[in-house]
């Protein structure tokens, strides 16, 4: 594991890699992040605010992507990562996170090894702009972490020892072994919080009001067309229900999700 300043380290090890032929992981911890670095470097995006439907879609891309055999290639993704990907990266990049959630994001390098083919996975790790949504109790023991394993290389039983030093005494370490269950589904305990600066509420995209109503009515599936998005931009509607809101359509894409600032515009 080595231990980079930043994020502009992290960016060159990642096209470094790239240029090797690598698949890479890098995980960040909110939305917004996620988003802008992945449209900055043309790669894969993974994380909650998507469409169900479409989240299903980029869940399967992102697990295509890193099949044994696969081409070079960068997938960006958030805490989501830790639930639902069942992949094995060669590279793994994170910004920060509490030491649980390291080493979960670590399970996803190197996750396939086999004995005697001398692969060793590569991870590197670099503190964020900012520590939100994190606080300083969630990042206790980071410090001692980090410096236990920069420099060195480390297998699953060691990895368990520095979870057991230097991990959240009141997390039940069992919660994070089984955490491929739900697929593209999955929400980990903290992800409707961890993802972004504040809570999200399920809602529809105003320009997909008239559909919901028309599926609601026929009693067909609705599911596919909620997405989770910022409380601040979600409104009560009628239309939709007393348990779902709606949301600027415009905010939204395809590839990217739900994002902060009206598609198109710049989010820099």
């Amino acid at each position: 594991m080595s231990a980079l300043p930043d994020a502009a380290a992290a960016e060159c090890a990642a096209r470094d890699a790239l240029g090797n032929g690598k698949r890479i992981l890098w995980v960040v911890n909110t939305v917004n992040r996620c988003q802008e670095l992945a449209r900055h470097l043309d790669a894969l995006c993974y994380h909650s605010r998507f469409k169900l439907e479409h989240r299903k879609k980029e869940h399967d891309e992102v697990v295509a992507a890193f099949k044994p055999g696969g081409s070079s290639l960068l997938a960006v993704t958030t805490q989501v990562c830790e639930m639902s990907l069942d992949l094995d990266a060669d590279v793994l990049i994170s910004e920060y996170a509490p030491v649980t959630s390291l080493i979960q994001r670590m399970g996803r390098c190197n996750r396939h090894d086999v004995p005697g083919d001398d692969r060793t996975g590569q991870v590197f790790l670099y503190p964020p702009e900012s520590e939100k949504p994190y606080n300083k109790d969630d990042l206790v023991g980071l410090e001692g972490f980090i410096s236990a394993l920069d420099g060195k290389t480390a297998s699953q039983s060691r990895l368990q020892e520095l979870l057991e030093q230097y991990g959240s005494k009141e997390i039940e370490v069992d919660l994070y072994a089984a955490f491929l269950e739900s697929g593209p589904w999955a929400r980990s305990r903290e992800e409707s919080l961890r993802e972004g600066q504040d809570y999200t509420v399920d809602a529809i995209l105003d320009g997909d009001v008239a559909e919901f109503v028309q599926l609601r009515q026929s009693d067909k599936p609705t599911d596919g067309l909620i997405v989770p998005v910022p409380r601040r931009f979600a409104q009560p509607d009628s239309r939709v229900g007393p348990r779902l809101r709606t949301a600027p359509a415009d905010h939204y894409d395809e590839r990217w999700g739900f994002m902060e600032k009206p598609h198109g515009k710049d989010e820099t």
